[in-house]
């Protein structure tokens, strides 16, 4: 029996399995061009309260995209403490809910590995505030609160995505929000806030 065949066999198999790590390579060192549009989640503790809210992601050129989140955003009140036996004092129920476009630009993308993906980003966008309930009375409340109102917001900051490029990713952020209604919502006016977050893109 002629060994001719099974040697002509393998090479090509050698071959296939070459050309399959080649081509999983290939998904490392263009990372970016792996990298569109997505969908996803995010979830920020924020110094002012917390945050849930729902990602798109638009890619608009190489290493940058154009993020509109959509939040929900349960603020603490402005005074508001927990004694020593549990109980809430200085209570509010504020819901603040961010509609926020942001441009996302990767940093170091030729320079680094492409599972550490690190951006900066900045943005703008439009919110509407309402104020449910709290511990003082409305004739407590300043003069010129309003239970529902609209205003603007800015926001900047840095983090990073990490995992393969092409797949489902998650990443952490830092970001500063600047958020101030004209009139009183509850308490306060300024609702400016520092949040640290998760997200995952898909």
């Amino acid at each position: 029996m002629s060994l001719a065949p099974l040697t002509a066999r393998a090479q090509d198999e050698k071959k296939q399995t070459t050309s399959g790590e080649n081509m999983e390579d290939d998904l490392y060192a263009t990372g970016d061009e792996k990298i569109n549009n997505s969908w996803g989640f995010n979830v920020q503790i924020s110094t002012s309260g917390f945050v849930l809210g729902g990602i798109r992601n638009i890619k608009m050129a190489p290493y940058t995209y154009l993020s509109t989140e959509l939040n929900m955003f349960w603020v603490k009140g402005k005074n508001e403490l927990v004694d020593y036996l549990g109980n809430t004092i200085n209570a509010e129920t504020i819901l603040i809910l961010p509609l926020t476009f942001q441009v996302k630009r990767r940093v170091l993308g030729e320079s680094l590995t492409n599972t550490f993906r690190p951006f900066i980003l900045a943005g703008a966008g439009g919110v509407y505030g309402w104020y449910i309930d709290g511990d003082l009375s409305r004739s407590e409340l300043p003069a010129d609160h309003k239970s529902s109102q609209f205003t603007w917001s800015a926001i900047a900051g840095f983090g990073a995505d990490f995992g393969k490029p092409g797949l489902s990713s998650y990443g952490m952020d830092v970001k500063y929000q600047i958020m101030r209604f004209g009139n009183h919502l509850g308490e306060r006016k300024n609702f400016d806030n520092l949040q640290i977050g998760f997200h995952m893109n898909f």
